[in-house]
């Protein structure tokens, strides 16, 4: 694990350190008002996002030609969904929208009991998706009418998946769960050891679901019986989203940096780390891995190897997952603007504004989280013994993490869990 304080003669030594999760995620909820874009679809050449300053936008994809554009009540972090002939989308005024995707016409919308954050679903004509109020509903598609809802423990910031006539989802309350996708009746559920965050759809593949949770691993969990199947852990700051299959192997990115290369069995092929938070879906095309980081680059890294083809630099952090046609790779910003850049000459062809340039901004990228220090070690005790180093340069007395003493420190987090 990297730190900076900044120093460049400064070195310290310590005998033991860790990572704690400390408070709950709340990152999603904590959103302001601004022109920054977290996420976005295509469909049939065009490109439909939700932005933070309450608009939502439909593209050309080859030209970055606005189409149309709506106005909700409230801001927008999540992905939405183009289907038959709709776009849905949720908004933190806690409506789920259906718009006319070619017109941008307002078909109906749906009020839930607070902010929406996660895109829905469409399943034989119903959708599906979670709300901040604990619950998951399912509607029809065409009129909004509400068939059934699910409680939770908690806020929901997940992409629903059917596969099997079974839904599958995840909660901030810890858990994986598997439902009837016609009634709503719980099968089974999985606790974690955090919350579960995904933000992207679910990835379930000959009858295994794959997901991150904030206790830092991704699992792997059989879809029938909800048992373990395996889990890999990566860094110390949870994980979210949902890893990618390409060629018998995942493309996983997570909130540690890291962009990691798996096999089936969850073992660990090649890593490649970034600069800040990786939450996106990773884009496999052709022999490279395309995604994005809050450290403000889209990356192109080869597939094989992992190693550093490209990258490009935005304004901003990127969380938008990139996006493939008609070999140009798109994706938005947290800069307020959307791109289209060509993989081959590795340079922009446009890009799109939002209606303003002021940035959203949101809770520190890792504020759940605090490193402990539980001794500092002195030049007497460092006689004749072995110590890790922590060199200049690598501990950042301003980040985002606190420091605190393993004697005050008492935490409610725990790292057992309760699998059903």
């Amino acid at each position: 694990m990297e730190f900076g304080f900044g120093f460049d003669d400064f070195v310290a030594e310590l005998e033991e350190f860790e990572v704690r999760k400390t408070n709950k995620f709340e990152r999603m909820w904590k959103y302001t008002f601004g022109g920054s874009i977290t996420g976005s679809v295509m469909d049939g050449g065009v490109i439909y996002f939700g932005c933070a300053d309450h608009y939502i936008y439909a593209l050309d994809a080859g030209t970055g030609k606005e189409l149309w554009r709506f106005k909700t009540n409230g801001i927008m972090t999540s992905y939405g969904l183009a289907a038959g002939g709709r776009f849905y989308i949720g908004s933190y005024d806690g409506y789920m929208y259906a718009l006319n995707a070619r017109t941008g016409e307002e078909l109906w919308k749906f009020k839930t009991g607070d902010k929406i954050a996660s895109a829905p679903c469409v399943f034989d004509g119903k959708i599906y998706f979670g709300s901040g109020d604990t619950f998951l509903y399912a509607l029809s598609a065409d009129k909004g009418r509400e068939i059934w809802r699910f409680k939770t423990g908690e806020g929901i910031i997940s992409v629903p998946s059917v596969y099997r006539n079974r839904l599958f989802f995840t909660g901030l309350d810890s858990c994986l769960y598997c439902l009837d996708v016609k009634t709503g009746k719980e099968f089974w559920r999985f606790r974690t050891g955090a919350e579960a965050h995904n933000d992207i759809p679910l990835l379930v593949l000959n009858g295994v679901v794959y997901f991150g949770s904030f206790d830092s691993n991704l699992y792997a969990v059989d879809a029938d019986t909800g048992k373990e199947i395996w889990r890999f852990r990566t860094g110390q700051y949870g994980t979210s989203s949902t890893p990618a299959f390409n060629g018998g192997k995942f493309y996983y990115g997570c909130r540690d940096g890291i962009m990691y290369c798996l096999t089936m069995e969850g073992e660990k092929i090649w890593s490649f780390r970034t600069g800040g938070i990786i939450e996106g879906f990773t884009l496999v095309h052709g022999n490279a891995v395309y995604f994005t980081s809050e450290d403000g680059f889209m990356y192109a890294v080869d597939k094989a190897t992992g190693k550093e083809l490209w990258r490009f630099k935005c304004g901003g952090p990127a969380f938008d997952s990139p996006k493939e046609r008609n070999g140009r790779i798109y994706f938005g910003s947290y800069d307020c603007h959307y791109y289209c850049i060509d993989p081959v000459s590795r340079k922009e062809m446009w890009r799109f504004q939002t209606s303003t340039l002021v940035q959203s901004t949101t809770t520190p990228m890792h504020g759940e989280f605090e490193i402990v220090v539980k001794k500092a070690v002195t030049d007497e005790e460092k006689a004749g013994e072995e110590k890790y180093s922590i060199a200049a340069g690598e501990v950042d007395l301003k980040s985002d993490y606190a420091f605190r003493s393993e004697y005050s420190f008492r935490s409610e987090y725990q790292t057992k869990s309760e699998y059903k």
